[in-house]
């Protein structure tokens, strides 16, 4: 049980924001409190400065970020409602799968390869089931070229023709074809957040429903739902910086603006809602340890910043690509 008043210890978070980065109470609250997608575009931009464009993963992660935004965007305009529940569970799962493709590290050029094929795939698709028409000498050409890896990655039923293997064809319809969401979520830690959402974001539960209206309301110890679903939001979109720490050549900068962005929430929690603060802290784990971090002088800002965001992820690729044209 932590005896320190909230007081003291918000008084510790600001001291901590003013020694690193010359902030005051109210540039904090400013910057802790800016829209969602502001905060989503500045994270793009922080990814972006040094990315390593020659990564395998660089093109998906970057439309990741991009969609990031977008529903960021949507979320401030909508403000609490049931229909923002659709754009906060649409950035959880960007999350999550961009969590689970870099964690899949010996499967990088497979994934590289899935993206960067799927329009011919979808184009070649659509010209069997629906135009019905016989493919033109690109699809074919292609099709000779890269069936070996269609067969790899999406079975060994396509054929070189197809109309063949037409059912094949047809369940070829996302450019993840044969890795369930629910499996992404199970192999990256989360199978308890997918499994617990099939009713919340079920269409009749939440959006078709007598309880829709009231159910972005209902009311837990510190927050209601709709407060609970933003937060959700915001963190994932700010956990983007450390799943992306495998595709940047300067993690330093990286890992350090995070920090002030989980240093900056905590504070804005600490002004707002100490009690629920104090809850957190209670219960161990990570915002005790920062809490007691941050209590002590003079800072140690590198365990202050492992307590807070953890450590780097270490990429197999970064040794060999850490020298590519960097993104801008």
């Amino acid at each position: 049980m932590i005896a320190i008043p909230a007081e003291a210890i918000r008084a510790g978070f600001l001291e901590f924001l003013c020694e690193f980065w010359a902030l005051d109470h109210n540039n904090s609250l400013g910057l802790a409190r800016r829209p969602l997608k502001t905060k989503a575009e500045e994270v793009t931009a922080e990814i972006s400065r040094t990315a390593i464009t020659l990564h395998p993963l660089y093109p998906i992660l970057m439309h990741v970020l991009r969609d990031l935004a977008d529903h960021a965007a949507a979320i401030d305009l909508l403000g609490k409602s049931r229909t923002t529940l659709l754009h906060v569970r649409h950035i959880e799962e960007l999350y999550t799968v961009s969590k689970y493709l870099l964690a899949s590290r010996d499967r990088y050029q497979e994934f590289a390869w899935r993206w960067e094929s799927f329009e011919t795939l979808h184009a070649i698709r659509n010209r069997v089931l629906n135009l019905k028409e016989p493919l033109d000498p690109r699809m074919i050409a292609w099709i000779d070229a890269n069936l070996d890896k269609v067969k790899k990655y999406f079975g060994k039923k396509f054929e070189a023709d197809p109309l063949k293997c037409i059912d094949q064809w047809e369940k070829l319809s996302n450019w993840l074809y044969k890795i369930p969401l629910g499996e992404i979520f199970e192999k990256s830690g989360r199978l308890q957040s997918y499994t617990s959402a099939a009713y919340d974001w079920n269409s009749q539960a939440v959006h078709l429903s007598p309880l829709g209206d009231t159910y972005i309301g209902y009311k837990l110890e510190h927050h209601d739902y709709g407060d609970f679903a933003v937060d959700s939001a915001r963190t994932h979109i700010h956990k983007m910086c450390h799943e992306c720490l495998a595709i940047v050549a300067d993690q330093s900068s990286l890992r350090k603006y995070y920090l002030r962005q989980v240093i900056l929430e905590a504070y804005e929690l600490l002004c707002t809602k100490p009690a629920y603060y104090m809850r957190l802290a209670n219960k161990g784990g990570q915002f005790s340890l920062l809490t007691d971090l941050l209590l002590k002088k003079p800072f140690d800002f590198n365990a202050v910043m492992n307590a807070a965001i953890g450590g780097p992820p270490k990429d197999h690729l970064l040794l060999d690509l850490s020298g590519a044209v960097q993104g801008t």
